[in-house]
């Protein structure tokens, strides 16, 4: 259901791939959410957002590093968006 589509692509392959990764969290919890053959999803859910929540934090972390290896003019603001 949630895929990463060629508009949602930078043409930084680092970012996109990261970018990729989150697309498959939320894919696999929209899975789960509709597998009927799964009754109880505590586990497994408590795991994906888990999953989701450290990988968020690295992938803020990298595109930070490399927005600053690039100096972005804009990366104060990026800062400000993570940090919600």
């Amino acid at each position: 259901m949630y895929e990463m589509k060629p508009e949602y692509y930078i043409g930084i392959d680092m970012i996109d791939e990261e970018h990729k990764q989150l697309f498959k969290y939320a894919d696999d919890a929209y899975e789960l959410l509709h597998d009927e053959n799964t009754p109880d999803k505590y586990d497994r859910i408590d795991m994906i957002l888990e999953d989701l929540r450290d990988y968020t934090a690295k992938h803020f972390n990298d595109e930070e590093q490399y927005m600053e290896s690039v100096s972005y003019t804009h990366l104060r603001a990026h800062e400000t968006l993570a940090n919600l």
